[in-house]
């Protein structure tokens, strides 16, 4: 490729990877806020039991999951579009050094994703550890059953978000 056509190229996977920062960032930043309001209006007499909050709360939280899927991809990629362009007017030192970069980046994804498989697991394991459902009648629920169940939904988002983050950069450094 010419200069230009690099340049093109360039701007192109900068673009793609500033869409996938913001769509990205955004819907995880929505979809955590989302599910933090819902924890403190859950009980809240301001939300009666007749509107649809519930249903707000959920279509929040599934636009912002979906957009953090559609962002990933264009994030990772973008960046490594990004940096292939850079690679072919490096000379050798700048080459190691974008090699040393790039193998920090897969281990830091690496153990994001490690660390947020493993959030989800203790907290799954923390949440049935502190209590069982009271009764079969679902309506019917202890005081133990109810922080199991939020123990168990906060660290089963703490640690997706973290896998979320951690496997593009896992796949950028790869390759």
């Amino acid at each position: 490729l010419s200069i230009d056509e690099l340049k093109l190229y360039e701007d192109k996977a900068i673009g793609m990877r500033d869409a996938g920062r913001i769509l990205t960032l955004g819907g995880i930043s929505l979809w955590v806020l989302t599910s933090v309001v819902a924890v403190f209006t859950e009980n809240s007499s301001v939300y009666p039991e007749e509107n649809n909050w519930n249903y707000v709360q959920e279509t929040l939280k599934g636009v912002g999951f979906i957009s953090a899927l559609c962002g990933t991809p264009l994030w990772a990629v973008g960046g490594s579009r990004m940096d292939k362009a850079k690679l072919l007017t490096l000379d050798y030192n700048e080459l190691n050094l974008f090699k040393e970069k790039a193998v920090k980046m897969r281990h830091t994804g690496m153990t994001l994703t490690s660390c947020g498989a493993g959030i989800v697991a203790a907290s799954f394991i923390a949440g049935v550890m502190i209590g069982e459902d009271p009764s079969d009648d679902p309506e019917v629920t202890g005081g133990e059953y109810d922080i199991a169940m939020k123990v168990i939904g906060f660290g089963g988002m703490v640690g997706i978000t973290t896998a979320i983050v951690g496997v593009p950069l896992w796949l950028t450094g790869g390759s």
